[in-house]
């Protein structure tokens, strides 16, 4: 990852670019990860900004977002889960170390914010056909069920 590039929470990116230029790019992200079908009102994007519940992650360089990740934190009692989704790196940024500083730095503010009293059960969700599997076990992410359908990927932090 270049020196220049930059983590952001979702304030400091509101700060450094503003609201319309961190939707518009972050919406660019979104279509790596989900193709055209993907869009989001801004007033959605900004409800999720301010959530107590989530947390969305920005990699900034030279004033682009170039990944987002994000994650929701869901209690189903007794347990406290944590999904990370979408985890996005621009076309032009991928085998960067993008990805995983983005995830890194995600589970240590999760871990930082939700997980004091205990431990955090963090999953996510992949498919087969995007051939990261490696990635995420780098990462200390376990599959949870067959490889040949929709995996999820869990760890305890």
């Amino acid at each position: 990852m270049n020196e220049t590039t930059q983590l952001l929470t979702p304030d400091e990116a509101r700060s450094q670019l503003g609201f319309e230029v961190l939707y518009k790019q972050y919406s660019e992200c979104m279509h790596v990860l989900h193709g055209d079908t993907f869009f989001i009102e801004r007033e959605q994007l900004s409800a999720v900004l301010r959530s107590r519940t989530e947390m969305i992650l920005f990699s900034i360089n030279d004033g682009i977002v170039i990944g987002t990740a994000q994650a929701s934190l869901i209690h189903t009692p007794p347990l406290f889960q944590v999904m990370f989704s979408n985890v996005a790196v621009r076309e032009d940024r991928q085998k960067e170390g993008v990805g995983k500083n983005l995830i890194t730095y995600l589970t240590m503010m999760v871990k930082a914010q939700w997980g004091k009293v205990r431990p955090l059960r963090v999953f996510l969700t992949n498919e087969p056909s995007k051939q990261n599997g490696a990635f995420y076990q780098k990462l200390d992410f376990t599959p949870r069920i067959d490889e040949r359908v929709t995996i999820v990927w869990e760890k305890i932090i």
